[in-house]
C-alpha cells in the first residue's frame, strides 16, 4: 500500500514538472520485425553458409543465401543446424534511435506545468492593474503624484529662467 501511494505521489510530481507519458508511441519501440529462421549449412565439401531454407523436397532443399536461391542435394550436405535469431536488445535499440525523435515516449511541456500556472495565478492580478493604467492614464495615485511632481520641476525650471533673465538685464 504505502509502495502505491508513493508511486502515486511520484507519477504526480513528474506530471506536476510538465512531463507527459505517450504510451500509444510505445508500439514503434518494441516493433520487432520477424526475421526468417537463418540456418548454419555445411557442405561435404567443406563450405559453410548461413542460409534460410525457402523449400523442403525428399531429395534436397531449396535454400536463399544472401538473395541467391540455390537447390542443394540432402547428399551434399553435412550439417545443417539453426543459428539463433536476432538480438532483441540490439532491435530495440535500433528501433529507439530511429523511433526517439518523431515519435517520443515522454515529453515536457513547460507550459502544462504546475508552476507556470501557479506563476500564471500569482501575476495575473499585476497583469489586470498594468492593463488598467494603460487604458485609463489618471487612475493611479503614484501617476498623479508623478505628474504633480513633473509640473513642480518645470515650474521651477521656468522660474528659474525668468529669475537669469532679470539679472542679466538689471545687472
Amino acid at each position: 500500500m504505502k509502495l502505491l501511494m508513493i508511486l502515486a505521489i511520484a507519477i504526480g510530481a513528474v506530471m506536476a514538472a510538465g512531463y507527459r507519458l505517450h504510451p500509444e508511441n510505445l508500439t514503434y519501440y518494441l516493433k520487432v520485425e520477424p526475421q526468417a529462421e537463418k540456418f548454419e549449412l555445411k557442405l561435404k565439401a567443406g563450405d559453410v553458409w548461413t542460409v534460410s531454407i525457402e523449400e523442403e523436397t525428399d531429395s534436397g532443399y531449396r535454400i536463399n543465401a544472401d538473395g541467391a536461391i540455390l537447390s542443394i542435394a540432402k547428399n551434399e550436405i553435412e550439417s545443417l543446424k539453426p543459428v539463433g535469431g536476432g538480438n532483441l536488445l540490439e532491435e530495440l535499440k535500433k528501433n529507439y534511435e530511429k523511433n526517439k525523435k518523431k515519435y517520443p515516449l515522454l515529453t515536457l511541456d513547460k507550459q502544462k506545468s504546475l508552476k507556470t500556472a501557479w506563476d500564471n495565478f500569482v501575476m495575473e492580478p499585476s497583469r489586470l492593474a498594468e492593463e488598467i493604467k494603460k487604458k485609463n492614464p489618471g487612475i493611479s495615485m503614484t501617476d498623479q503624484l508623478n505628474q504633480a511632481m513633473a509640473a513642480a520641476a518645470q515650474a521651477r525650471q521656468q522660474q528659474a529662467k525668468l529669475q537669469a533673465e532679470m539679472e542679466r538685464q538689471g545687472g
